[in-house]
């Protein structure tokens, strides 16, 4: 977990004692008191439904993480204003202060900052606005509007922006649990990709290493890495899926970290 989901940690924390210090003074407790009490273990309960954490569900977890880094810092300030250097301080001391810790997340987030500092500049110089990353402009630049593409690690934006259909009606479905397939998924699936072959096919699936690679050399690193198999999901299909690329597709290239699988000339 990333230092953002210990900061939201730190913050439940300190509301479970304020709200336990209400109790043993018996005082009333307020409906936000229980909202907060109940949030954090809750959203930990939804994640852990499939297995995954704060990593993966983060955008679920941003307005949590903004309610309880508030109530952190809310706890925290007035303690830090008590403190005798504190008060002491001249005020263009605490002015400057402040400023360099403003600079100082502008220097750890200058990922941010620059993504930010492209979209006004396009903003201002009557540029498209819309985000095209490597990977969907590669789809467009080498394929037909006709052209079939699957993805695998499943991430159907990638059809979605590059204007691309994919072959297959479970798109997801590498990564159902172990007994939660829906019935004939897995038969839909290989036969989608066998009777509509698609002319490309987009493996990001050592990004994350939650499924094995359709790229021989690339699945064997994957399994030789400790811990890595075991975290995978795997359907029983899959290794006819893997039989099947493997007779009929060949690696082009790759683009971010992705293979670019080629469907084979007759």
């Amino acid at each position: 977990m990333s230092w953002v989901g210990w900061v939201a940690a730190l913050g439940y924390v300190l509301t479970g004692y304020q709200v336990l210090r209400k109790v043993v003074q018996r005082n009333p407790l307020a409906p936000v008191d229980w909202f907060l009490l109940a949030w954090f273990p809750f959203e930990i309960l939804l994640s852990n439904l499939s297995g995954r954490n704060f990593s993966h569900y983060y955008i679920s977890w941003a307005l949590a993480v903004a309610v309880y880094g508030a109530a952190l810092f809310a706890s925290v300030e007035p303690l830090l204003l008590e403190l005798q250097f504190v008060r002491n301080l001249h005020d263009n001391f605490k002015l400057g202060a402040s400023l360099l810790l403003i600079l100082g997340f502008l220097v750890v987030f200058s990922n941010s900052v620059k993504r930010y500092g492209e979209t006004f500049s396009r903003l201002f110089s009557n540029q498209r606005l819309e985000y095209s990353d490597p990977l969907s402009e590669t789809i467009r630049a080498n394929t037909q509007k006709d052209d079939l593409v699957l993805t695998w690690y499943p991430e159907t934006t990638l059809n979605f922006m590059a204007g691309r259909a994919s072959p297959v009606k479970y798109v997801y479905y590498p990564l159902f649990l172990e007994g939660t397939l829906p019935p004939g998924a897995e038969t839909s699936y290989l036969e989608g990709l066998t009777s509509r072959r698609p002319e490309m096919i987009v493996d990001c699936s050592r990004a994350v290493d939650a499924i094995p690679s359709l790229d021989p050399a690339a699945r064997e690193d994957q399994f030789s890495k400790p811990g890595v198999k075991k975290k995978m999901y795997f359907q029983p299909g899959m290794e006819e899926i893997f039989a099947f690329v493997a007779e009929n597709y060949h690696v082009e290239t790759s683009v971010e970290g992705c293979f670019i699988f080629r469907l084979n000339l007759e």
